[in-house]
């Protein structure tokens, strides 16, 4: 859940403010914490009881939904998937907060590379900068272009690009 709202928290963090596109990942992250509490019997309060069905009632037209628990418990339900919301947004700002120099740095590469791999990333938290990894990503690139299968593998791009251009 921490990771569905870790979004939200960076666009709060970075940004200032929270944008729509969060809302497919809280809509998820709510939807796991409901399963975690009345399915999966992950509530303290609640233990291992499963809430998870509802029966389905046909009323006039229509077919409605019915609760098989109290609203004692749907509130007790409530009040459980709003604990593990909260405490998964703490846990994610804290998180965020404490490595923001570190996504700073990402974003930056993120901006000038479009592509970073483990690599790069592992760099990042080991506490170099968009500028050092960059400079190390160009001597990689370079060392690549010396390569002769590199040049032959490009030679080859082109000219599948020329082909294509002419048809």
């Amino acid at each position: 859940i921490q990771v569905l709202l870790g979004g939200i928290v960076a666009e709060k963090l970075f940004v200032g403010d929270i944008s729509t596109g969060a809302s497919s990942d809280l809509k998820k992250a709510t939807s796991l914490a409901r399963r975690m509490v009345t399915e999966w019997g992950m509530s303290d309060k609640i233990g291992p009881v499963n809430y998870g069905g509802s029966d389905q009632v046909f009323i006039g037209r229509d077919m409605q939904t019915r609760a098989s628990y109290s609203e004692a418990m749907a509130t007790i339900i409530d009040e459980e998937i709003q604990t593990i919301i909260k405490t998964a947004h703490q846990k994610a700002t804290e998180l965020l907060s404490a490595n923001k120099s570190a996504l700073d740095n990402m974003a930056r590469l993120l901006v000038e590379r479009e592509t970073i791999y483990q690599d790069e990333v592992d760099m990042i938290m080991d506490g170099k900068s968009a500028s050092e990894i960059i400079k190390i990503m160009e001597e990689k690139d370079n060392i690549a272009k010396e390569n002769p299968f590199v040049k032959m593998e490009k030679a080859m791009d082109e000219k599948r690009e020329e082909n294509a251009s002419e048809k």
